[in-house]
């Protein structure tokens, strides 16, 4: 009689479980038709929306970019210009093309660095940036104020790290003195390069740079089904 009872009992338990069975297998059909599609849907709602994003933002900074040029008097192809070198820095750099875009905007609002020199400049901040481990547009601004006076940016620039020597110092100052302006800032450019020169593309060979360079092309992309959405 016991053994009767729990061969009875066993039956039920595998009745149970095959009709737990067939419940799985209803809710994975259920979810296949029905809820999937909405994840699906959701998913590609908000790839859309962070596209759109991307190229909302590019823009802005393209039009904030074109406005500076056209108050310093920039050409007429300034802007395209800049805005090809700022996606190779943002290829060649651990720093993204819209890093750049906003860095030149930045730089039109020195009017003594001629627009001619942005591209130097940038590279040069962006050397900066990456041995201090800062931003490149924090380096950027203060790498500006010191071309826009370089005897007072050469104290700025070496609490920050860069260092000058007495007779560095005295050139500067002679230069600014005598009404030479532009060969200061060349001279204070060529100290900066010559300490910082080639870490930014050299830190974006390895494993870092190609992460970087990923998410560099997949907005690239985003930008460009930003465009269709819209």
């Amino acid at each position: 009689d016991k053994l009767r009872d729990l061969s009875n009992q066993l039956q039920g338990i595998d009745g149970n479980s095959s009709l737990a069975q067939q419940g799985l297998q209803r809710l994975r059909g259920a979810f296949r038709s029905t809820v999937a599609p909405i994840v699906a849907a959701y998913g590609a709602i908000n790839f859309f929306n962070r596209s759109l994003k991307v190229m909302g933002d590019r823009e802005a900074d393209a039009a904030t970019l074109a406005n500076g040029l056209r108050k310093v008097g920039a050409s007429a192809g300034s802007l395209e210009r800049l805005q090809k070198i700022a996606s190779k820095l943002g290829e060649q750099t651990l720093f993204d093309q819209e890093d750049f875009t906003r860095g030149f905007a930045l730089l039109t609002s020195f009017r003594a660095i001629g627009v001619a020199s942005y591209e130097r400049v940038a590279k040069a901040a962006a050397d900066v940036a990456t041995v201090t481990k800062t931003d490149v547009n924090s380096s950027l601004l203060q790498l500006s104020k010191a071309l826009e006076n370089p005897v007072e940016g050469m104290s700025a620039l070496s609490r920050s790290g860069t260092t000058f020597t007495k007779s560095q110092k005295a050139v500067v100052k002679s230069l600014v003195e005598s009404g030479r302006q532009l060969e200061a800032q060349e001279y204070l450019l060529r100290i900066v390069e010559g300490q910082y020169k080639g870490a930014s593309t050299e830190a974006a060979k390895g494993f870092a740079g190609q992460v970087d360079s990923l998410n560099e092309n997949f907005r690239d992309f985003q930008e460009v089904v930003g465009k269709g959405v819209l």
